[in-house]
Formats: C-alpha cells, structure tokens, sequence
C-alpha cells in the first residue's frame, strides 16, 4: 500500500473511532438526562403525594371535629341535616387540584356481627339475607363462621363462609362489618333495612315517609306511628365512615377512615 493511501485508510479508522467515540458520549448523555428527569419526576410525585395524603388527613380532622361538636350539640340523634354531615365537599377546587371529602353514618346498614346476639339478631340477620335475594340458609353460614372465627372485620371476610362475590356485594347492600354489635340508626337507614327490623313493611314506610317528610325521626315519630322501636333500632350512631381524595399534579390520594365516637372522644379505628 502507498503511503498516501495508508493515509487515507488511517484518517477513516480515526473517523470512525470518533464518531463511535461521539455516539456513546451521546448515549451517556441522553442516559444521564433521562435519569435526572426521572429523578425529578419521581421527586414531584413524592411531594405530590405528601402534599395530597396531608390535605386528606386535614378532612379527616375536620370530620373528627364536627363529631365532637355534635355530640355536645344533639347526643341523641343523628341524621344526616345535621352539621356534622353537612362537611361533606365534592371535587373542590384547590392549588393544582381538586378535593373531595365525604362521611356517612356507618349504622345505616345491619351489622352481621349482630348475628351474635342471640336469636333477635339471628332472626334479623335472616330477614337481612332474604330481602338481599339469597338463600334463607346463607345466615346459618355466616352464624358458624362468626361463631367460630370470630367478629367479621369486613364484608370480605363472609367468602370464608361460603358466600361468592356476588354473594357479598348483593348483601353488602343492606348490610356491613363493624367491631361491635350495634344497632341500625333508622335516620341512615334504607325502607328494606328498616322492614327487615320490624319483620313488616308497613312501618317501615310510614316512618320512611315521615323521615322524607322533616328529615329526620325521633321517639315521638315512632310512636305516632302505632308501633315502638324495634330491637336492634335506634337514632343515634357512634360509627363512622369518612372518605378523602386529594388530586395534586398527576397524583391522586384516597383514604378511607372509620370513625367511633364514644361521648365526645372520636377514635379513628
């Protein structure tokens, strides 16, 4: 080979080697971009996430105040006119988000661990199930389960008695789980929950009349309506349950409390 065309053949080796020299320079490059953008977008969405998770906590604390408050106020009813209930918010605007805040009476519904009770829970629990259109023998399933297990601690729980989801979400309809045997407030109550109470439909719909009718019932209600509290009734509640979801940026935070309220102290379970 002549040396000019040595020459030659050495300059493309050396073109070569920088430009491939170049090429992972550039590579390295875009790699060290992208994991700082990463970095960063990781970073935002922590922040996000706080900032989010900290205003859901702030609705929760409000809850828990309008609880004590109202305990003080009216200790013997609760329905939903009333202040506590009126905190709820949906999708409110805020800095770079929205905001949204509910709670709801948690003994609206018949407790299964009523089942428990004796044999007016278990009758309860019965015409629970029928009216949720299932089999009459799904209440002697959940009563074992209870009885052996334990306190059921959701609904969930019940598939360990037999039900399929469908079983549950039917159910879960008129009925909940909650740590104590409590009763059902007929102010929170549905007509089916409050027929099944009673075992008759004709007072749960007058006293669901005049429930629509004022927006709320008390003892002389019942009374006016021919017939007495029923066992496992009541108008007061000391169960509740507060939901809260924060959109900050590109981050969405929910939480989901349940609040038991003894006297004026409300413990978030």
């Amino acid at each position: 080979m002549t040396r000019p065309a040595r020459h030659e053949a050495e300059r493309g080796v050396i073109l070569i080697n920088v430009l491939a020299v170049l090429a992972i320079a550039s590579m390295a490059v875009l790699v060290m971009i992208s994991l700082q953008e990463a970095g960063i977008s990781r970073t935002i969405r922590f922040a996000e996430a706080a900032q989010a998770s900290a205003i859901n906590r702030g609705g929760e604390a409000s809850a828990i105040t309008a609880l004590r408050r109202d305990a003080a106020q009216s200790p013997r009813l609760d329905h939903g006119g009333e202040a506590w209930a009126a905190i709820s918010d949906n999708e409110v605007a805020i800095e770079n988000g929205t905001f949204s805040l509910s709670i709801e009476d948690a003994q609206g519904k018949v407790n299964v661990n009523i089942v428990t009770g004796g044999q007016a829970g278990f009758q309860i629990l019965q015409r629970i199930v029928i009216a949720a259109g299932l089999e009459p023998d799904t209440a002697t399933r959940i009563l074992a389960y209870i009885r052996t297990a334990g306190p059921a601690n959701s609904m969930q729980d019940l598939s360990r008695a037999g039900l399929t989801a469908e079983d549950i979400a039917a159910l879960s309809r008129l009925a909940t789980a909650l740590p104590d045997e409590t009763d059902v407030n007929l102010n929170a109550a549905s007509e089916p929950v409050i027929a099944a109470l009673f075992g008759n439909p004709v007072p749960a719909r007058i006293l669901v009349a005049t429930r629509e009718r004022k927006g709320y019932l008390t003892q002389e209600d019942i009374f006016a309506a021919r017939t007495v509290m029923p066992v496992g009734g009541t108008l007061s509640s000391s169960w509740f349950q507060v939901t809260a979801q924060t959109t900050v940026g590109e981050t969405t935070q929910r939480t989901s409390s349940l609040l038991h309220r003894q006297g004026r102290t409300v413990a978030v379970i």
